[in-house]
């Protein structure tokens, strides 16, 4: 891995951190900011919404600016709101400081894919791009669970503060490391207009939104699925989600040799696919702890298995418009998360925990179709 990899992985890491630490520590900031849990749980989908519109727009907007300190403006914005959600005493400063977190990452995350996509050489690109998203599953093993055990033994605050800490860290790195003078894309009102047009583009990123609706109609739930289903307390929830995030490793280094060996389109068959059998697993698995961890395995691998194809494919169908194509991606990923927790939570009052994984499923599936529907003739000699 190169230093500039490792940079990348590093803020990657950070991000992850910020943005996906907050729900196991909703019932402490609840406390801490005099607020109800389902309140705090509003600064979660608060969060997805900003990021969701935050993305293409702040893409637009900033074209013209040289990608290596648009990373570290996303960093300092990443670690500033950090610290300003440590020392929130009031919600609406709460409010503010999750939609600047959003903020931060949009600009982060999809230029990172740019610049990596930019300066890779093609047999590489998929590689390169797996070890710079390697921080994601980094934080889904590591980070996540310890910043929650930290928000649970000593305070919530101190664990917003130490992930505004990790992010000023990966800023240094960043700073140091990102390769100088990689331009980003001019974008016109035409080109907008073209996007919009391009029905198998759309397609091809409705995938992602399709697939996390998929993923979080389970994972929003995850904790009391496992509870109802196999019984696991406190501390099996924390050993399954690390195991979780062990598979999910394995599957972001598998990524990049997927997409490189087998093609994007061809791995995304593959990834979705697995992902489809994984999460439907759950369902029929309900009450069985093998066929619920086997599940989650399977799910784990394959989840994270799937970014690496996604944004390879994106970047040769949205060859037009490459970085506004990557930041429509984040945005789609966002409104796919929201809408999976909202169909969890449906599943869940009409049939319970045990549906989840047949919801979930057929969210997979329908993104299986929208891929079929948009394959390219590239996608064809594949």
């Amino acid at each position: 891995m190169t230093p500039a990899l490792a940079a990348f992985a590093f803020g990657n890491f950070a991000v992850a951190a910020a943005a996906f630490t907050l729900p196991g520590i909703l019932a402490p900031v609840a406390t801490g900011l005099n607020v109800s849990v389902v309140d705090a749980g509003h600064l979660i989908t608060i969060y997805a919404a900003a990021y969701a519109v935050g993305a293409p727009l702040l893409t637009a907007l900033t074209t013209r600016l040289d990608r290596r300190v648009l990373l570290m403006t996303g960093l300092v914005t990443v670690a500033a709101s950090n610290a300003l959600t440590a020392v929130a005493t009031d919600y609406s400063v709460a409010v503010v400081s999750r939609v600047l977190a959003a903020c931060g990452a949009t600009i982060y995350t999809p230029v990172i894919t740019y610049v990596v996509a930019m300066t890779s050489p093609p047999e590489r690109r998929g590689r390169d791009l797996s070890l710079a998203f390697l921080g994601l599953s980094l934080a889904q093993v590591i980070g996540i669970p310890l910043a929650t055990w930290i928000g649970f033994a000593y305070s919530w605050r101190v664990t917003f503060g130490l992930i505004a800490t990790l992010a000023a860290a990966a800023l240094v790195f960043v700073a140091i490391y990102a390769p100088r003078g990689v331009k980003g894309q001019t974008m016109s009102g035409a080109t907008w207009i073209a996007m919009g047009k391009d029905w198998k583009l759309m397609l091809a990123v409705s995938v992602t939104a399709l697939q996390m609706a998929g993923q979080f109609a389970v994972y929003t739930y995850i904790g009391p699925l496992l509870t109802d289903s196999v019984g696991f307390d406190d501390a099996g929830i924390t050993l399954a989600l690390i195991g979780f995030g062990v598979f999910s490793i394995v599957g972001g280094l598998s990524g990049g040799w997927i997409a490189d060996r087998l093609g994007s389109y061809v791995g995304l068959w593959l990834t979705v696919g697995a992902m489809a059998v994984g999460i439907g697993l759950l369902s029929p698995g309900h009450g069985s702890v093998w066929l619920t961890l086997t599940g989650l395995a399977i799910w784990g691998v394959f989840g994270y298995a799937f970014t690496t194809p996604q944004q390879t494919r994106l970047i040769k169908v949205g060859a037009a418009a490459p970085g506004m194509t990557l930041a429509l991606n984040s945005s789609l990923l966002y409104i796919g998360t929201a809408i999976g927790g909202a169909t969890g939570g449906f599943i869940i009052s009409h049939d319970g925990y045990a549906g989840l994984g047949w919801g979930g499923g057929a969210w997979c599936l329908a993104a299986l179709a929208a891929l079929w529907m948009s394959r390219s003739a590239a996608d064809r000699r594949q």
